[in-house]
């Protein structure tokens, strides 16, 4: 079958429409694995801090975390993974 240069140009928008709705689908699924992420790590925050988290100022603990960024990094960061990879660890802790 003789393709012409208008089916290589359908085919051609049709894969940049395909790949536009992978992008669109790969951001959404980053969004919310962020979002499940930064769920679980606040409550093992919450957890470890043992309090009410009524009383826990925001701006005190990000100040307390950011003194001691270069610790803690060096005490909890590993391999970074694939995101399903580091969705199943984390949620090993929901």
């Amino acid at each position: 079958m003789a393709k012409t240069v208008a089916d290589i140009e359908r085919q051609i928008a049709a894969l940049h429409a395909e790949k536009k709705q992978l992008e669109a689908a790969e951001r959404k699924a980053d969004k919310e694995a962020l979002e499940a992420a930064e769920s679980i790590l606040g409550k093992i925050v919450l957890r470890a801090v043992e309090a009410d988290w009524k009383r826990i100022d925001p701006a005190l603990l990000e100040k307390w975390l950011d003194e001691r960024r270069d610790k803690i990094q060096e005490a909890v960061l590993g391999d970074e993974l694939e995101r399903a990879d580091a969705l199943r660890r984390i949620k090993k802790f929901k």
